[in-house]
């Protein structure tokens, strides 16, 4: 058993306004949205900001909430690195995933967390828009890790699935 555990919530969609070329984050519509995620507003731990395409799901930005979700998601910084995700994507919907610390105990791993998801992050998107901690390892595995094959071989499949990856 762990340490400390987190739990995801979400996604949730973030609201924009279209503008005379392009969208940005709708901030007259985000008591909508904390409606929507009210039950994680107050809480503490990362969120990943992210783009729901017919691709599937692109991350863009991940932060950490250590005073709470709703105090810190939308600061004038963040919604910045938002709104030039936006203008990548015609269509799209921009969404946000909440990682929720379960207890007080994961208070001193939300740090280690957020490190894990700008690396996570940048494997997926490596134009996503943190410019911190975005370093990965210099290691792969092949197949199961930050490795680039065209086709998993099943040998990786396997191992992964052994490993709970």
């Amino acid at each position: 058993m762990a340490e400390a555990e987190f739990d995801v919530f979400g996604y949730v969609r973030v609201p924009t306004q279209k503008m005379r070329k392009g969208r940005i984050v709708d901030r007259g519509a985000l008591n909508d949205f904390w409606q929507k995620a009210v039950e994680v507003a107050d809480q503490t731990g990362c969120y990943v900001f992210g783009m729901s395409s017919a691709g599937g799901l692109m991350p863009w930005y991940v932060g950490k909430a250590t005073k709470g979700f709703q105090q810190e998601c939308f600061a004038p910084h963040k919604e910045n690195h938002y709104n030039c995700s936006l203008a990548d994507y015609a269509r799209g919907q921009p969404v946000m995933f909440f990682i929720v610390a379960k207890s007080k105990a994961c208070q001193k791993f939300i740090d280690d967390v957020e490190t894990f998801l700008i690396q996570q992050g940048v494997a997926r998107n490596p134009r996503l828009r943190n410019d911190r901690k975005a370093q990965p390892p210099k290691w792969a595995i092949q197949g199961v890790i930050r490795g680039e094959v065209r086709r998993t071989p099943i040998r990786a499949q396997e191992f992964k699935r052994m490993m709970g990856l």
